[in-house]
């Protein structure tokens, strides 16, 4: 047994390969066992993941049983752990932390009041709907709710919610709930996303205070704050050019998130997304020019066989014409068609991909990148916010 303990998690480590971590608070934030890595929701809920050769997934959404086993066994390995550390069998230390600290450290862990931490969940957030990869350890602070679009014909992540900005008082409860709720926890977090789909769409005259006082609140908690993240809706933000997000820079916004989708004008039409193509491509150079990163996400299978060669070669050329550097990524993200959404009603003449030619389209859009753009993979399936 491997037993790791730093500022900010706690991590168990079995001969037979098994891991399991915990942050500063005790909370269970992953579990590696059998092949399959499980990750609990700050929600409570957990997903388990698997990957495979030829971009092969899988995923599912454990019971309230399977949880319960889940927790039952991270028990018992706490349990061992803390024998282990007091007979001298296993330890490691960094940042200058002692043997003695495995006591309560493993000691929160086993104490960790899960239904608890459920409830203060729900005081603090609305359901989280979705992050960028690369964020999915940010702290979120929903300064707004719901999507200034929602009109997109394959998104239900924002159906039946209205969009609003919180107001101060609002949004000041809200940082006091997510400071209640995260407590030690927040030293595991480097960043903080501006929630829900588009805070651009605030003017950046309502939008920079909102950051002032997240900041302010949650900032010092958190090992080496990076700054501000957020989605950007291009046809629908209020921020368009380069002195503006050079204003929001200036304030700790890093990095935005843009669902250009495809760089097929048709395509894109059909799904629905708020202005051109040319308009996303255009904010993405001001938001360079302005100081920020940038992420494109592009939606693989969109418009199944028919688009399949157009919807690749448009997609890569228009990010081609991005302007986009090291710092830049690019995300790819497989189709989840929802039954009874707009886009599968109207597309079922198309055919939906099999995943052999998804992972087909993926690669040959991510061997025709610019030199130097990084991509990943975005795959929705099974997103939990932890």
């Amino acid at each position: 047994m491997f037993i790791q303990i730093s500022p900010e998690r706690l991590i168990v480590q079995l001969e037979s390969g098994s891991g399991y971590t915990y942050d500063k608070s005790g909370r269970l934030l992953n579990v590696r066992e059998n092949g399959w890595f499980v990750v609990r929701g700050l929600d409570g809920r957990m997903a388990a993941h698997q990957w495979g050769s030829g971009g092969r997934h899988d995923v599912k959404i454990l019971s309230e049983q399977e949880k319960t086993g889940v927790h039952r066994r991270t028990k018992e390995i706490l349990r061992a752990a803390e024998s282990a550390a007091s007979n001298g069998l296993a330890f490691f230390s960094e940042g200058g932390l002692q043997k003695a600290d495995i006591s309560r450290w493993v000691n929160q862990a086993l104490l960790y009041d899960f239904s608890r931490d459920e409830e203060l969940f729900r005081r603090a957030y609305k359901p989280v709907g979705i992050l960028p990869p690369d964020q999915y350890s940010a702290v979120v602070v929903q300064a707004t709710e719901g999507c200034a679009w929602n009109r997109c014909s394959f998104c239900s992540f924002y159906r039946g919610e209205h969009f609003r900005v919180k107001t101060q008082a609002e949004f000041l409860a809200h940082l006091r709930a997510i400071r209640e709720f995260f407590g030690d926890g927040l030293s595991f977090r480097n960043s903080i996303f501006l929630g829900e789909a588009n805070a651009p769409a605030v003017p950046a005259e309502e939008l920079i205070p909102l950051m002032e006082k997240a900041e302010s609140a949650l900032a010092s908690s958190m090992k080496d704050f990076r700054g501000f993240y957020s989605f950007a809706e291009a046809g629908q933000a209020s921020c368009r050019s380069r002195e503006e997000f050079r204003r929001l820079a200036g304030a700790g916004l890093r990095g935005v998130y843009y669902g250009l989708e495809t760089g097929n004008s048709e395509l894109r039409e059909f799904l629905r997304k708020p202005g051109t193509v040319e308009d996303v491509l255009s904010s993405v150079r001001e938001a360079k020019a302005g100081g920020l990163s940038v992420g494109i996400i592009l939606l693989l299978g969109a418009g199944g066989r028919d688009y399949f060669d157009r919807h690749a070669a448009d997609s890569i050329l228009a990010v081609h014409r991005a302007g986009l550097s090291g710092e830049d990524m690019v995300f790819l993200s497989p189709l989840e068609i929802e039954p009874e959404s707009p886009y599968a009603q109207a597309a079922e003449k198309w055919g939906e991909l099999p995943p052999h030619d998804v992972h087909r389209q993926s690669m040959a859009i991510r061997s025709a990148l610019p030199p130097g753009v990084r991509s990943s993979i975005y795959d929705i399936r099974g997103f939990i916010y932890a």
